[in-house]
């Protein structure tokens, strides 16, 4: 058997993993003979006369591997094609703990979603779909349950702040690159997209709890790595991240990944239409998706890339920024739809929801005058 990575994707931990023959024993337990093992991203594809395979290290603990197991299995039960089933190990188990650590594997398929050629509509379809089927066994996942708390309105402010800060630093330095400037002329569009995001988010957490509307198994790492053309159409793989939350918290993840930015929030609404389709939702669950939607957390990724010693080059990180400017003037065109104003009557005595209006029509205002700029 030979051991080979795939090109840059990762650290030299397996081959030592390898050579303590920790790989060789989890491979061993499911009775394969390989003929090849290559590192692929966050997997092992193991190569057999037998058929080639999909291993991976579970992210989760194996209590929850088995619940995600268990949820996975009915959904397919239910029709759920785009799930993968797992392989047995050699004593029939659905998967194997090693060192404290759980694996589970399945058969290896396709290839990786070009995010270019992405069928968007139809992967969304496929999601609502999903989250459908999924709802019912998350429901025996209650343990498992999310809950947006004051932890992540903090850090939520604490990426603002440091936003803020750098911004400040750049008016001291007295001169910017063009990514800089770019940051910097977008100010106040950033600055009210936090204070909506943040404020909204605060307020769900005083007033409901943090407990979504609706809870569903979410994929949690919706992305082109993460779904496959397989021979009988498109495959969700690595439900090892998932978690029982909100059904909006993977819509947020899909429009960031498959809407088009320059079709603007026209674009986000039309797949939100496909997806009410499957799945329709409530009014609240609209407002908490304008919430994920409107926080900036793109932009604060790519500064912190863009700040790191050998980062991005300029020319793309100015191309990025572009992009989430973009996105966050089309979530901006949404949220009419999404978070609509209450009437004058409704308003009267309600304080808090009064200054939640009154963000998102500054977020409204301030992105429609920059228009296209930058």
């Amino acid at each position: 058997m030979t051991v080979q990575e795939s090109k840059g994707k990762t650290s030299f931990k397996p081959y030592r993993n390898f050579r303590s023959g920790l790989l060789r024993r989890v491979i061993a337990r499911y009775g394969w003979n390989p003929v090849q093992v290559t590192r692929v991203r966050g997997a092992w594809r193991v190569e057999t006369e037998d058929g080639t395979f999909a291993l991976k290290k579970a992210s989760c603990s194996a209590k929850k591997l088995s619940f995600l197991h268990q949820a996975v299995e009915e959904a397919r039960s239910q029709g759920g094609d785009a799930l993968l089933p797992w392989i047995p190990t050699g004593k029939g188990r659905p998967f194997l703990e090693e060192r404290g650590r759980a694996w589970y594997a399945t058969r290896w398929s396709g290839g990786v979603l070009d995010p270019r050629d992405a069928p968007a509509e139809e992967l969304i379809r496929q999601l609502a779909v999903l989250h459908r089927l999924l709802e019912k066994p998350a429901d025996r996942g209650k343990e498992f349950r999310y809950r947006a708390g004051t932890g992540l309105v903090e850090r939520w402010r604490g990426h603002r702040e440091r936003i803020q800060e750098y911004r400040s630093k750049l008016k001291t330095r007295g001169f910017a690159s063009p990514f800089e400037q770019m940051l910097s002329d977008h100010a106040d569009l950033l600055d009210k997209a936090f204070s909506f995001a943040v404020r909204g988010m605060e307020r769900f957490v005083e007033t409901e709890r943090g407990i979504p509307p609706r809870y569903t198994l979410c994929h949690g790492r919706i992305h082109p790595h993460n779904i496959l053309k397989g021979d009988r159409g498109w495959i969700w793989i690595d439900w090892d991240h998932a978690r029982v939350d909100s059904p909006v918290r993977d819509l947020a993840l899909f429009f960031r990944q498959f809407s088009d930015p320059s079709e603007g929030g026209s674009g986000i609404l039309s797949l939100l239409e496909v997806y009410e389709q499957e799945r329709k939702l409530s009014r609240k669950e609209k407002k908490l998706l304008a919430l994920y939607l409107a926080y900036p957390d793109g932009i604060g990724e790519l500064l912190r890339q863009y700040r790191k010693p050998g980062g991005i080059a300029e020319a793309e990180a100015v191309r990025r920024l572009r992009l989430e400017l973009d996105r966050l003037r089309g979530v901006r065109e949404t949220l009419g739809e999404l978070w609509p104003k209450r009437s004058a009557h409704q308003r009267a005595g309600k304080g808090s929801a009064a200054k939640e209006n009154a963000a998102v029509a500054a977020v409204q205002s301030r992105a429609g005058k920059k228009g296209n700029a930058g």
